[in-house]
């Protein structure tokens, strides 16, 4: 004779198997909100120890660890790396660009030497003794590329604390400044520690005058970023007896509040 099947416990299976749809459908609504309202991140680069002592900048290094310090307190994912050489340099923006979505807010900063070689924007890395324009387009990384491998994210804040007085006496387009860069319409928004054509200050305390007052406005003040730079500007203006103006360009569609 046959033994009668028993379905005893099978209603805890059931109970459990429901459970566990409920746990992967619970799962995949936090990630597709993750993925909705995307994330926050900041790549922040500063180069002071450039190899001729003339060259060298008292106050990159620090200025971009005090700005990775205050944006991860205002809840961002921070990558900082100091001091970099062209290598590393373009493997830190590569690997930040890579990991972007389309949904995310991200900000860049930099703090070090830059130049305007014909219009276009350069980011000097450290490591290398330039002596003239064509070593400088050979070795700097380009600041437009930068932009462009952040267009894809929902909002880009571009921040370069880059143009300080020129060492590199070969360079003459240095002493020109930064030239004005095209932002991508609606979602880039582009801060120069100065007007364009002008140089910037390196600063006689820990940190240079922009750096310090844009800290101290983001710190002290939840608000838009254009209303922050407006605070920022009359500060570094005031501070620098009007030798240093901030400047901005672009424009966003979308709040962006720090």
């Amino acid at each position: 004779m046959v033994a009668p099947i028993s379905f005893q416990g099978m209603g805890d299976i059931r109970i459990k198997v429901i459970d566990m749809k409920r746990i992967v459908c619970i799962v995949a609504l936090l990630i597709a909100t993750i993925y909705m309202f995307g994330a926050r991140k900041a790549l922040i680069i500063g180069n002071s120890s450039y190899p001729d002592p003339k060259d060298a900048l008292k106050n990159a290094e620090s200025d971009a660890k005090a700005m990775e310090a205050t944006l991860k307190k205002l809840g961002f994912m921070t990558a900082l790396v100091t001091n970099v050489d062209q290598i590393s340099m373009r493997n830190a923006i590569n690997t930040f660009s890579e990991g972007i979505k389309a949904s995310d807010e991200v900000l860049f900063y930099y703090s070090g030497h830059g130049a305007n070689v014909d219009g276009k924007n350069c980011l000097i890395p450290v490591g290398m003794h330039i002596n003239d324009e064509n070593e400088l387009e050979c070795w700097a990384y380009p600041a437009n590329l930068v932009l462009k491998k952040l267009e894809k994210a929902e909002i880009t804040i571009f921040i370069l604390d880059a143009c300080r007085n020129n060492p590199f006496k070969g360079v003459r387009s240095m002493d020109k400044g930064l030239a004005i860069m095209d932002a991508k319409a609606g979602s880039q928004y582009i801060i120069y520690s100065t007007e364009v054509g002008k140089t910037a200050e390196d600063g006689n305390g820990e940190h240079s005058p922009f750096t310090e007052s844009f800290i101290k406005n983001i710190e002290s003040s939840h608000d838009q970023i254009e209303n922050i730079m407006k605070q920022v500007t009359i500060e570094v203006r005031s501070k620098t007896f009007g030798k240093q103006v901030p400047w901005t360009a672009g424009n966003l569609t979308t709040f962006f509040l720090l």
